[in-house]
C-alpha cells in the first residue's frame, strides 16, 4: 500500500498548537521528521505502525519519522493537541555520550509502544515546560 508523505520541516524544530472544532479525516502517512503530540482534548484514537491508542487529555504521543500513522476522531468535540516537529538529523548532531535526545523515539519503535500517560499532570512539570517553548515562539526577542 501506498503511502502519503505529509509536511514538511524547514526548520530543525517547528511548535503548533492546534484546535480543530469540526471533525476532520486524516489518511494514514508518515513524516521525515519526527513527530511529538502532548493530547490535551477530544475524543481520539492515534494509530502508530498498525498499533491503536485511545487518547486521554496529556497523552504524549512519539512519531519517529517514516513510521505511518493517523489519528481517528470520533466526534466533533474539540480535537485540541500541541504538536511539535523535531528535524532527526538535528537530534543526532546534539546527541553526546551522557544526553540521548533521540532515546524516546527510539524506545517508541523498539518496544512498539508510542503513547506515554502521564498520570498526574498537576506534579509533572512538562505542561508548564511546552507552555514556555511555545510562548518562546510568540517572542520577538533574541
Amino acid at each position: 500500500m501506498e503511502y502519503q508523505k505529509k509536511g514538511y520541516l524547514t526548520s530543525y524544530f517547528k511548535l503548533f498548537h492546534l484546535k480543530d472544532v469540526q471533525k476532520i479525516e486524516i489518511k494514514a502517512h508518515y513524516h521525515e521528521f519526527d513527530k511529538i503530540i502532548l493530547f490535551l482534548s477530544g475524543k481520539v484514537k492515534y494509530n502508530i505502525e498498525g498499533q491503536t491508542y485511545q487518547l486521554f487529555p496529556y497523552d504524549i504521543v512519539f512519531v519517529p519519522h517514516n513510521c505511518i500513522h493517523y489519528p481517528t476522531i470520533s466526534d466533533i468535540t474539540t480535537y485540541e493537541r500541541i504538536v511539535l516537529y523535531i528535524d532527526p538529523n538535528y537530534l543526532k548532531n546534539k546527541i553526546d555520550t551522557t544526553d540521548k535526545l533521540d532515546f524516546c523515539f527510539n524506545y517508541a519503535q523498539e518496544h512498539n509502544s508510542y503513547v506515554m500517560n502521564l498520570d498526574n499532570i498537576n506534579e509533572n512539570d512538562i505542561l508548564k515546560q511546552i507552555q514556555i517553548l511555545e510562548n518562546s515562539f510568540n517572542d520577538k526577542g533574541f
